[in-house]
């Protein structure tokens, strides 16, 4: 105990019956013995001298608190009578407060106070430095006690039995922490591979490599030259795809719709660079302006909103407008895409090459008849190529597999050129021919290259229209006609179909060039072309084949001095059928396609006339399985391609705008001005002061309820605010930084203190993330 303690009572039997009181102090007994004592800690504290207090004797160690001597009541439970008998008086003496607090007023006068019957506690269960309640609703009396009401003395029994409680549970958490003293141990140790981590997440940030690389990142320049370039490829990648797409081909359209998709992409990246480019610039412009003192309430207002008044608004607003027109150009453009499905290879095969030496027509067969049914059921695909004027064709051999119901095989072969020019038609009242057409040919020139002939035609009356005298031949009308065929070399396609018993019939020919591409022609675009650039192209490649002999006997046998009557229900020969209109008569313009595709027809016979024994060459195999090319519209190309190229100016322009606007600008009270526009919260917190002014100021008006932030925007009106220093602490080690009109501040010294802010020990990185 400590010194000048001195604790007196006197014994239970001084106090009167002990029987009156025997059930009020076992309630209380068992209020407080059943409460939990406190841990074993607290009673390690005897060695450190200090008072602990017990409902019977306790000392007041409390610096705010200053011991009194109280005479307390019993509760109202026990019978009133007698104080001598009905109270314990205990005498304490205060604690010489000159040794326990040399700080406060000695004051060493006893005082007797009054404490109900509690169960005595072990002074060494109960922890000192407890601070007790105040005893509120006493009073003091004559002779220096302290009468307390019945509630006082509830309270206090009521926060005794709360501070027990509270112990108890300290006690609790303490053998607790003592029990998991090991695992807490366990707990704190790091696994060794976070620890590396750590320690190389360390090193790389103290790296002077890496804190370059981050602070050159996180420069305004570099962001701006980064979205720049991502605006640029993503412009220039949709233009070279259209262009690009003109003559790739591609596996398949699962690529139309990927091109589709991916202009739509790089659209919306171009969009999305263009917007982050702006903010970069109307941030920067922005903070270069609240610098130099060069910007208002109002347009600093609309910075946060976009607003017109915004620095840099009207060149941002220009540069959004012409690259949203741009982007939408671009997905308008994707629309006009259109597929179409081309052969691709399937493999390399066998076919049947076109050999013709020694090669004869075959006996026994009428060619008039044959030629002329074949053409039946043919088109003029089926024997070569229609052009402007004539007729172009070949083949390049028989297939010996078929890989699919159509497919198509490629190589060289035997080609020929055919050039017809008609006449407009003689009448010839004096012939009659009966239902029957008349041919005549005569052989006006030849070589090794081709050869030059006359054709006459002999119509019978009425299976002819004049198309010059605009009416029906009700006469013999006689056509003649000139034709120039070429023989020569090339290459060409040709289309086979095979059906479920894999029976291969002969198809059309789809394509036909020469071998060094001087000439060619696709269907469905060769009727666009004329037979003189055919046989210029097909001049400087002779006839290796050795065809030309076989195919002019095939012409004379079916063209010399014979007649053709009507066949399959026709009213006229079918031998001229291309040169029919839908009105069933021949035309006297249009006898060239009739005298073409019949050519066409003798000389396809005299083509299929190859060698059946020669041996077997490999060939390509062609067929539909998906891939195809995308065709896109010139016009689309040249808008997509115009409105990029001035997206993508009028973003550079306005760089040069902000570039202008960045000169002659401290980098740290750039970084300062920028760091508080960035964060809403720290700008509002830089112009509070300049706010409330403004508010004041609304508060004078008509309607104080209207003293917001707009009001004090209004108050402010156009006058100048500046980021920088109070110019009160202008002379002080220690700034400070803060947003006010122009001229209550001073610009940012290098060098100086500002504010509490102590920047972290990885600037560039805070920086980098914008912190």
């Amino acid at each position: 105990m400590d010194e000048g303690e001195d604790i007196n009572h006197p014994s239970l039997s001084d106090t009167g019956s002990e029987d009156d009181n025997t059930a009020t102090r076992g309630e209380r007994a068992r209020s407080f013995t059943d409460t939990p004592l406190l841990p074993a800690e607290a009673r390690d504290d005897e060695d450190n001298n200090s008072c602990l207090p017990t409902p019977r004797s306790m000392t007041l160690k409390n610096n705010n608190l200053l011991s009194k001597s109280a005479t307390i009541l019993k509760s109202s439970g026990q019978p009133s009578g007698n104080p001598a008998k009905t109270a314990r008086h205990v005498t304490i003496k205060r604690v010489s407060e000159s040794s326990q607090f040399p700080n406060r007023i000695s004051d060493s006068s006893p005082s007797t106070a009054t404490f109900p019957d509690f169960p005595k506690l072990k002074t060494s269960e109960i922890k000192p430095e407890i601070r007790l309640p105040s005893f509120q609703g006493a009073t003091d009396g004559a002779d220096g006690n302290i009468e307390r009401s019945y509630t006082s003395l509830r309270k206090s029994a009521n926060d005794l039995v709360d501070y027990a409680v509270a112990k108890s549970l300290a006690r609790a958490n303490t053998m607790s922490s003592r029990r998991g003293s090991s695992m807490s141990s366990l707990s704190t140790k790091v696994h060794p591979i976070i620890a590396w981590l750590k320690k190389m997440q360390e090193l790389i940030m103290k790296s002077a490599v890496f804190r370059a690389i981050v602070r050159f990142l996180a420069s305004d320049r570099t962001k701006i030259l980064m979205w720049l370039m991502v605006l640029i490829i993503a412009h220039v990648s949709v233009t070279a795809v259209f262009i690009i797409s003109l003559w790739v081909v591609m596996p398949g359209i699962w690529v139309y719709n990927f091109m589709q998709l991916f202009v739509i992409v790089c659209s919306l990246t171009a969009h999305e660079a263009s917007l982050c480019l702006s903010s970069i610039i109307r941030t920067s412009i922005t903070a270069g302006d609240l610098l130099r003192g060069r910007i208002t309430v109002s347009q600093i207002a609309d910075y946060w909103i976009n607003g017109p008044k915004a620095p840099a608004q009207s060149i941002i607003r220009i540069s959004t407008a012409v690259g949203t027109f741009a982007e939408i150009t671009l997905v308008a453009s994707s629309i006009f895409f259109s597929w179409n499905a081309i052969q691709s290879k399937l493999m390399t095969g066998m076919c049947v090459p076109p050999v013709y030496e020694n090669a004869t027509l075959p006996e026994g067969i009428d060619i008039s008849n044959y030629v002329q049914g074949d053409i039946d059921f043919a088109q003029v695909y089926n024997y070569g190529l229609p052009l402007a004027d004539g007729l172009v064709g070949g083949w390049p051999g028989w297939p010996l597999v078929d890989p699919m119901d159509s497919f198509q095989i490629s190589g060289s072969g035997p080609v020929f050129v055919l050039q017809v020019l008609c006449d407009n038609g003689i009448p010839n009242p004096d012939s009659d021919p009966g239902i029957y057409t008349t041919t005549s040919l005569e052989i006006i020139s030849s070589d090794n290259r081709g050869a030059m002939m006359q054709l006459t035609l002999e119509f019978p009356a009425q299976s002819v229209y004049d198309d010059v005298a605009d009416d029906v031949a009700n006469y013999t009308l006689v056509q003649k006609c000139t034709l120039v065929l070429g023989v020569g070399s090339g290459q060409m396609s040709f289309t086979f179909v095979a059906d479920q018993w894999q029976m291969i019939t002969n198809g059309q020919i789809v394509s036909v060039k020469s071998q060094k591409n001087e000439f060619s022609a696709s269907y469905p675009t060769s009727i666009n072309s004329y037979s003189t650039d055919a046989h210029t192209g097909f001049a400087k490649y002779p006839d290796t084949f050795k065809v030309l002999p076989i195919i002019m006997e095939s012409i004379t046998l079916l063209f010399g001095n014979n007649s053709f009557s009507p066949s399959q229900g026709a009213s006229f020969c079918n031998l001229l059928s291309e040169g029919t209109w839908p009105d069933g008569y021949y035309h006297t313009s249009s006898t060239y396609r009739g005298v073409s595709v019949g050519i066409g027809a003798a000389v396809h016979f005299a083509l299929m006339q190859y060698s059946s024994t020669t041996e077997p060459v490999s060939c390509d195999y062609y067929g539909l399985v998906g891939a195809g090319i995308l065709t896109i519209p010139q016009i689309a190309i040249y808008l997509s391609a115009s409105c990029s190229a001035m997206a993508c100016l009028v973003k550079c322009f306005e760089i040069m705008w902000w570039f202008m606007a960045q000169t002659s600008l401290d980098y740290e009270s750039y970084r300062r001005a920028r760091r508080a526009l960035r964060h809403p919260m720290r700008f509002a917190i830089d112009a509070a002061e300049m706010l409330a002014t403004g508010m004041e100021a609304g508060e004078r008006g008509d309607d104080i309820c209207d003293a917001t932030t707009t009001r004090a925007i209004e108050e402010l009106g156009n006058s100048r605010i500046m980021y920088g220093e109070d110019i009160v602490t202008r002379e002080m080690k220690v700034g400070h930084l803060r947003i006010a009109e122009y001229g209550k501040v001073k610009s940012i010294l290098p060098g100086k203190k500002y504010g509490t802010y102590k920047p972290s020990q990885y600037p560039e990185w805070d920086e980098f993330v914008e912190k």
